[in-house]
């Protein structure tokens, strides 16, 4: 049987490192690093400008704003991205 091991590296900061490529100048590390918050919130508003409303989005990231991946819980990371993937493709 194959096992799964979670790593926020592979599950998150990866695939969100795909969506910024051309856009922002960085890696996984970075984003695993401290970013994590911070570069959901410029592909939000590099994609939607400042007419989409990200109020509840913010208040829910703001906890985390500057925090390395493994600083956040499993859970609320996975949260997160999923909150940032339901509003980064509704437009698509």
């Amino acid at each position: 049987m194959t096992s799964t091991i979670w790593s926020f590296h592979n599950q998150i900061a990866i695939p969100l490192e795909m969506n910024a490529r051309g856009l922002l100048k960085l890696s996984a590390n970075n984003i695993e690093g401290g970013i994590f918050v911070e570069v959901m919130l410029y592909l939000l508003r590099s994609k939607y400008g400042f007419d989409c409303d990200l109020s509840s989005f913010i208040k829910e990231c703001a906890p985390y704003l500057g925090k390395s991946g493994i600083e956040i819980e499993k859970e609320r990371a996975i949260s997160l991205y999923e909150m940032f993937l339901e509003k980064y493709e509704m437009g698509d």
